[in-house]
């Protein structure tokens, strides 16, 4: 009883390799265009960017509280 157990545990690990294959496969079909790729990267980039400034802030930010909370009387 214990093995027919163990072998449907198997079967199950199967299905899961097929599903991924099929998805890979749906993904060939729908072939993104190079236009679309570019755009991709422009939205990636200008993300980045806004990021980086974002970051820049908040470091520059983060920098004054500690220097305003280090003087005494700070205000």
């Amino acid at each position: 009883m214990g093995h027919s157990s163990k072998h449907g545990k198997s079967k199950s690990g199967r299905s899961k390799r097929d599903d991924g294959k099929r998805a890979g496969g749906r993904e060939k079909t729908a072939r993104p265009s190079i236009t679309q790729l570019q755009a991709l990267i422009a939205n990636i980039e200008e993300r980045q960017l806004s990021l980086a400034r974002q970051h820049e802030e908040y470091t520059r930010l983060q920098e004054q509280a500690e220097k305003s909370a280090r003087a005494p009387g700070g205000g």
